[in-house]
């Protein structure tokens, strides 16, 4: 190691580099000069490229970048070691420095050539600036792409609250047909062709009234497709079947039958209902209701006895509760010669004959009030002003409220009665020939 560094520093027997030079000031220090500022120009590559390197973390072959700063570094130290020589014959240095600088730089062309090719396909500064501008159109693209998106899906967003509140508005507008539905007094239903000639419709929906009507639940409506025609009552199916053969037809059906309740008895039904069709004219279904007229019937039964009863030979007043004439019969009119107009809108005050002081009709209403009838006999006024007796059955009729809304007074003419009374009693208690009385 001492040899090694006695060879380097070593000046015996050398002359200094100036000797050759003359010592010429001239030659000299131009020699000095340009050789410190070859030095200088050397050592700045270096801190030049390692800057770059510092500041560029992301460049490639840093290596090359290190081993040309070496290289480069080496050949500035050969120019000071020549400035140095001019004065001190420290040629052993320079040598080893020579030598050090033409093994770096036989080392860093050996390296530089096989890195040429990938050098080569680093992008030239044109290529960068049309990537960097292909680059600034794909962002300009897709920042528009980006709006046009966050535009979609604003737009979805809203499409979504739109179907969102259809939805609730659907929905509110199903359940409030539900509670239409189910608080009407028809049975709403809808039915849908199977396809089988026995039983050609099923149901789909029924409402909640079908249970109050027939007793049936929905779900067995459902389930049993001959329901509605195993109930309708013999005498009434045929007719009824026969008319939902012609639906197709007429298209809507309005009809009255007989339907067996789940408890045996039978309602009376009035069925409306309506053919629906496709737009390419095929059945698609059928919508219709159901009203119990079971009451309406019974109450038809009744006004029909009513009528007959009305035109009897009884007469028949019906009053209001202040007791103006609402109706009477023709029985009315033949026993007191007069008519429905003239006595209509009037009290039956109008017939009073004068027989009768204010503690008999006083009695009268009395009865009225407290029992709900009247029965006994008392005289009316006809018309032509005469006098006659009649057997009186008054009856006030009440609703449900125990209010009275009517009177209805029935009467029969009793003159005949009393003139045969009359006979009667005078041939028991006078003498038919002389008209004394013969008996007490």
């Amino acid at each position: 190691m001492q040899d090694w560094i006695y060879f380097l520093l070593e000046t015996e027997g050398f002359m200094p580099h100036g000797v050759c030079l003359l010592w010429k000031p001239v030659v000299l220090w131009t020699f000095v000069i340009a050789n410190l500022i070859t030095a200088l120009s050397y050592f700045s590559i270096p801190v030049a490229l390692s800057y770059f390197v510092y500041k560029r973390k992301d460049v490639e072959f840093k290596w090359i970048f290190i081993l040309f700063s070496l290289f480069i570094f080496t050949c500035g130290m050969t120019h000071v070691l020549a400035v140095v020589t001019i004065w001190i014959p420290v040629y052993g240095l320079s040598a080893a420095m020579e030598a050090f600088t033409a093994i770096t730089s036989v080392f860093a062309a050996i390296m530089l050539w096989p890195l040429i090719p990938k050098a080569l396909r680093i992008p030239s500064p044109a290529a960068l600036m049309q990537a960097n501008q292909q680059l600034q159109s794909e962002i300009l693209y897709h920042k528009q792409t980006k709006a046009e998106l966050s535009r979609l899906n604003a737009d979805q967003d809203r499409l979504v609250e739109l179907l969102q509140a259809s939805n609730r508005a659907h929905l509110e507008s199903e359940k409030r047909f539900k509670y239409v539905v189910n608080i009407s007094p028809a049975a709403i239903y809808t039915l849908k062709p199977t396809g089988n000639a026995q039983y050609p419709f099923k149901s789909t929906y029924v409402s909640d009234a079908f249970l109050a009507i027939t007793g049936f639940e929905p779900a067995e409506w459902y389930a049993d497709e001959a329901l509605w025609a195993s109930h309708i009552h013999p005498d009434d199916r045929q007719d009824t079947i026969d008319l939902m053969d012609h639906l197709a037809e007429t298209e809507q059906l309005d009809y009255q039958y007989r339907f067996q309740h789940k408890d045996g008895s039978y309602r009376w039904i009035h069925d409306k209902l309506i053919l629906l069709r496709t737009a390419a004219g095929e059945i698609d279904e059928i919508f219709g209701a159901w009203m119990d007229i079971t009451d309406y019937k019974k109450t038809e039964e009744e006004l029909h006895l009513a009528a007959i009863t009305f035109d009897s030979l009884q007469g028949i007043v019906i009053t209001d509760p202040d007791a103006i004439i609402l109706r009477v019969n023709k029985a009315f009119t033949t026993v007191t010669g007069y008519s429905a107009e003239e006595v209509i809108g009037k009290k039956p005050n109008i017939l009073n004959s004068g027989k009768h002081n204010e503690a008999f009709f006083a009695e009268m209403w009395r009865q009225l009030t407290t029992e709900g009838k009247y029965t006994g006999e008392i005289w009316d006024r006809r018309k032509d002003g005469s006098i006659y007796p009649q057997w009186q059955c008054i009856t006030a009729v009440k609703n449900s409220a125990g209010e009275i809304t009517h009177y209805v007074a029935v009467f029969t003419d009793i003159s005949e009665k009393k003139m045969f009374e009359d006979h009667i009693t005078k041939l028991a208690f006078y003498d038919p020939l002389t008209e004394l009385p013969n008996r007490r």
